[in-house]
Parts: C-alpha cells; sequence; structure tokens
C-alpha cells in the first residue's frame, strides 16, 4: 500500500513539474513574440525604428509612430537619451564576465510594457513625454 502511495506522490510531482516547464515555455515564447521580427541594427527599444524600412510588417504602434513627425521627434530625443546612457553605463562585469546594460534591458522593460497599455496617439506621446522625464531624473549622473 505505502509503494501504491509513494509512486502516486511521484506521479503529482513529475505532473507537476510538467505543467510548470510548459508554463514556463508559453511564458518564455510570449515574452520573445515579436523580436525575432526585429532585424539587425535596429535596438527594438522604440516604436519609429523601422518606419523607413518598406519590407517590416510594422505593428499597430509602430504604424502610429510613424505617422506622425512629432511620435518621431520624441522617439528620436529619447533614444539619443538612451544612447548617451548607454554609452556610460553598458559595460562587462570585471568579476563575473558578465554584459551589463541596464540602461538596454530599462528600455526593453518599458517599451514592452507600453506595447501592452497604450493604444492610440496620444498614449504613445504621454508615454514618451513621461520617458523622457524619468531618464533625465534617474540617469541624470550618466548624462
Amino acid at each position: 500500500m505505502s509503494i501504491t502511495i509513494e509512486k502516486g506522490r511521484q506521479m503529482k510531482k513529475r505532473t507537476g513539474l510538467c505543467v510548470t516547464s510548459a508554463l514556463l515555455l508559453v511564458l518564455i515564447l510570449h515574452a520573445n513574440a515579436g523580436a525575432d521580427d526585429i532585424p539587425p541594427g535596429f535596438s527594438n527599444f522604440g516604436f519609429a525604428e523601422r518606419c523607413d524600412d518598406e519590407s517590416a510588417k510594422l505593428t499597430t504602434l509602430e504604424d502610429i509612430a510613424c505617422s506622425s513627425a512629432s511620435l518621431r521627434a520624441q522617439e528620436t530625443k529619447m533614444l539619443n537619451l538612451v544612447d548617451d546612457v548607454r554609452a556610460e553605463t553598458k559595460g562587462v562585469d570585471g568579476e563575473t564576465g558578465k554584459a551589463l546594460d541596464p540602461m538596454g534591458a530599462q528600455q526593453k522593460e518599458w517599451r514592452d510594457a507600453l506595447a501592452r497599455a497604450c493604444k492610440d496617439a496620444v498614449c504613445l506621446a504621454v508615454a514618451y513625454a513621461a520617458r523622457i522625464a524619468a531618464i533625465h531624473k534617474e540617469w541624470s549622473e550618466a548624462l
């Protein structure tokens, strides 16, 4: 009887691991969705970077950003700040050899969150202005 109970527990653990592994895989795939659409040479930090690429299948926010000169100008200003901060903060950890890019990671998180939250030009314009202000505030020493 105890052997049967033990086998049942082992099966539950295996099933739990399989379900957990499957959920983790789904989350990873979802997090990376669309990343393969961004060709080399583009940072995936903004929404107007691929405007001039006629072969690109643009997302809704990319279409919105590309259709407005003022949004493109805001993005250019934001991405110039991102580049300036990255030039000062990107590097390699001397102890671990791990590549460090705190601004790059933060900017990608910002873009991904915005892609889920924004659906129109007004939202995008407000988000760009807020991001520019946040970069100035948080990264002023690097600028």
